[in-house]
């Protein structure tokens, strides 16, 4: 009712608004004295006063459930703890030599400091390397405590966060632990840092900007803890455009190997975002003596005196004999793409070229890729070779899961 009653007088403001620029004469000088009158009412009745507070807005988003306070539950502590914000928290561990500790737990005081209990409803963390229970003060002393707690103004609890660091890459770590109460929800990061047993030499490998069969080459080494020195071990490279080779078994000394890591001398066009991975080849014996997982990303972009789009042809699942040819658009200058030319990798691939112009003043060759009809079921991959006018060689990659029967399954 109070809002249709703002809007009438509101709406009768406006009108009056509009009879003030009526034109001078005896005719309307009653009604602009009255439109005056309305235009002061409508003022008065829009400001906000002690009886009659402005309108809100009928889509104000609504407010946050629970709103944290510094009067209630917090977290105590020495020089580890460094407090973020009301109800946020960071505790430092330190480092952690996985080798010696592959699991370590850290607890975490914390005190009701308001005037009523707080009903302590759940923990949870972050991810599934981290778990943490609510246990009596002292943690040595204390036992579990049943969810949900009630803490008494004034108490003490513990926050046993455990840390699974074996399942950890070596460096940084940062991890989180939330405690819900109906005082708000409180988080404490752990962080630190994990030293693996195995350790690179650098912490990445950024290659550029290099041109397709240009050699680029970095030489990196691992050290290992003399306690699992005697463990083989691999570096898996989840990217075919870069190769991870050994140097020479016999130069390399106790604890401490080498590998040169490279671009393909074929290599994919475009972005490269690989992930060169340490893992132990030891599969019997104690566990806690295994590598933990480390980890190197390599980037790099591979040019070409044309672009390809899309870098690769990706058939899927298909059935032989009704696969559908993969288009893929080469695009350069004229004088580039009259030089071009292809070469497959397996007398399984069918591929044709036509050329298309292209705006700009430059040209398209729409190479289309397919799989002939014998082409054996199982895992497939190949590549087409294109070659350009100045001699730079690239490969197109061709994959495809083959079988004999139909997709859906029948034969």
């Amino acid at each position: 009712m109070e809002s249709f009653r703002l809007f009438s007088v509101r709406l009768l403001a406006a009108l009056s608004c509009a009879v003030l620029f009526l034109p001078q004469g005896n005719a309307v000088a009653h009604v602009r004295k009255h439109a005056k009158r309305n235009i002061r009412q409508a003022a008065l009745v829009a400001k906000p006063t002690a009886n009659r507070p402005m309108a809100a807005a009928k889509h104000q988003p609504p407010l946050p459930h629970r709103l944290w306070t510094d009067d209630a539950l917090v977290v105590v502590g020495g020089n580890r703890v460094t407090r973020i914000a009301p109800g946020n928290y960071e505790y430092t561990f330190g480092t952690l030599k996985v080798i010696d500790l592959p699991t370590a737990s850290f607890p975490i005081t914390l005190r009701n400091i308001s005037s009523r209990p707080i009903h302590i409803e759940n923990v949870t963390t972050s991810c599934g390397c981290t778990s943490a229970m609510l246990t009596a003060a002292p943690a040595s002393e204390g036992a579990e405590l049943p969810l949900p707690f009630a803490l008494v103004p004034g108490a003490y609890a513990t926050l046993l966060a455990t840390v699974d660091a074996s399942r950890l890459p070596p460096g940084e770590v940062r991890k989180g632990v939330y405690v819900h109460s109906d005082a708000g929800d409180l988080f404490v990061s752990l962080t630190g840092t994990s030293i693996g047993p195995a350790q690179f030499s650098v912490g990445s490998i950024a290659f550029g900007e290099l041109t397709a069969g240009q050699i680029a080459s970095r030489r990196i080494a691992v050290d290992l803890d003399a306690r699992v020195a005697s463990i083989p071990f691999r570096i898996l490279s989840d990217d075919a455009n870069v190769i991870v080779r050994p140097v020479d078994p016999s130069t390399a000394s106790a604890g401490h190997r080498e590998f040169d890591v490279s671009i393909a001398e074929l290599p994919r066009l475009g972005q490269v975002n690989a992930t060169l991975t340490l893992l132990s080849d030891d599969d019997v014996g104690d566990k806690n003596r295994d590598y933990s997982p480390s980890y190197i990303p390599v980037t790099a972009e591979i040019v070409a005196d044309v672009q390809a789009m899309p870098t690769e042809a990706v058939f899927g699942l298909v059935r032989a004999g009704q696969t559908s040819p993969v288009e893929v658009r080469l695009t350069g200058s004229s004088i580039d793409i009259s030089g071009l030319s292809f070469e497959t990798g397996s007398p399984y691939i069918v591929c044709t070229a036509a050329n298309r112009r292209a705006s700009g003043g430059r040209r398209q060759v729409i190479l289309s890729i397919g799989l002939t009809a014998d082409v054996p079921a199982g895992s497939f991959s190949s590549h087409v070779l294109v070659t350009t006018r100045s001699g730079v060689r690239f490969a197109i990659p061709v994959s495809a899961t083959v079988t004999k029967l139909d997709v859906g399954g029948a034969p």
